[in-house]
């Protein structure tokens, strides 16, 4: 793995790790109908043939390698006493859910030892996790908001748990974790408003440069929008922000194309997914990682994702752009892991992972308590 550090841009060795049990279930974007020869025709497209390679990159560890297929054991039990895709409503893709889940988190429970505490914020459901051991004082006037993966259709409570446990108890600090609303009955902008609703609650307790928002995949995006949709309320924005999985970003780039290709599909697209019916590449609101003029709104931000993704070059563009708007940016890409594959609990990067975001926001988010920064 490699890494581009903030301004200067260089490349320096490093591994790294965390965990998120539900990764099969949780991106449901639909196949794009694209034409299979548009290269014979068009000749601003290339024609890729297809080739074989190995399952597993040459440069992931025996102990990765043996995590990723844990990983995949665990799922499969899961999804055998329910499969979120199978059900079509919202309180028939909840129940399947909870019952995946009883799977699910005793594993992780036994893994990381935090409280977590169901709370109604402002009207939105979230659940407040917390070190068992207590929060760390460097910590105790900084709280991260985490914002779930799962398509904008899954994940919902127990996704948001699982994303959250590792760095509560490894950094020490109190995350709240937001159950926006999202399809199969909700569509954009629904989760900016729980968002916006949520984090101004705890503005009543933490100042803004105290608080960090993070997530996976279309938490991350979730979290890019909310950024632009607090800066366009005239509204201060959190610290710092880590982008895990996805950047806020349409679905574009040639990571797009050669995911597909590994995983036997087409590529993605907006249109394929539900909460974005009837959105366009063009709206800056809901891919503001596409456009600068929103990037500049952006805080200290951390980026991480892997070769195999289809996210990886929105990721890589998106960096680009913070970099030139001289925001403090950071991008790790790991080796060989697909869409999200190095949050599995299982695989050794996830510790690392966990580390590198603790590191992050220890850097950038503030520690002032509430009451200095009204004086």
């Amino acid at each position: 793995m490699f890494r581009l550090n903030d301004k200067n841009r260089h490349c320096l060795p490093l591994k790294l790790c965390m965990w998120l049990a539900i990764l099969s279930v949780l991106f449901t974007y639909s196949a794009r109908g694209l034409e299979q020869d548009k290269s014979n025709e068009d000749p601003d497209w290339l024609r890729v043939e297809s080739f074989s390679m190995p399952k597993y990159s040459a440069y992931l560890s025996i102990e990765t390698v043996a995590g990723l297929q844990e990983q995949e054991r665990l799922m499969n039990a899961a999804r055998a006493q329910c499969n979120p895709n199978t059900q079509e409503s919202a309180a028939d893709i909840r129940a399947c859910e909870a019952k995946m889940y009883a799977v699910i988190m005793p594993k992780a429970l036994e893994r990381f030892a935090v409280n977590i505490e169901a709370k109604t914020i402002a009207g939105v459901q979230t659940d407040v996790i917390t070190p068992k051991a207590g929060i760390s004082a460097k910590n105790e006037q900084r709280v991260l908001i985490n914002l779930h993966g799962g398509g904008f259709k899954y994940g919902g409570r127990f996704g948001g748990q699982l994303e959250s446990m590792p760095i509560a108890e490894y950094f020490g600090i109190k995350v709240v974790t937001i159950d926006y609303r999202k399809a199969p009955e909700h569509r954009f902008p629904a989760a900016l408003t729980d968002v916006k609703l949520v984090y101004q609650a705890l503005l009543k307790q933490y100042p803004s440069d105290n608080i960090g928002f993070f997530g996976c995949s279309a938490g991350s995006r979730v979290s890019g929008q909310a950024i632009a949709h607090l800066a366009s309320h005239s509204l201060p924005g959190p610290g710092a922000a880590a982008f895990l999985c996805s950047a806020p970003t349409a679905l574009d780039g040639d990571s797009n194309y050669y995911a597909a290709a590994m995983q036997g599909r087409q590529p993605l697209s907006i249109d394929g997914v539900e909460y974005w019916e009837g959105l366009s590449t063009d709206n800056q609101a809901a891919f503001p990682g596409d456009f600068s003029e929103q990037l500049a709104a952006f805080p200290p931000s951390l980026l991480i994702t892997s070769t195999r993704d289809y996210s990886l070059s929105p990721m890589v563009a998106m960096h680009r752009k913070l970099v030139n708007l001289d925001i403090p940016a950071q991008l790790h890409i790991f080796e060989g892991f697909t869409h999200a594959q190095f949050m599995s609990m299982y695989v050794p990067e996830a510790r690392e992972t966990t580390k590198i975001m603790s590191e992050f926001f220890d850097r950038f988010l503030g520690q002032a308590p509430l009451s200095a920064v009204n004086d």
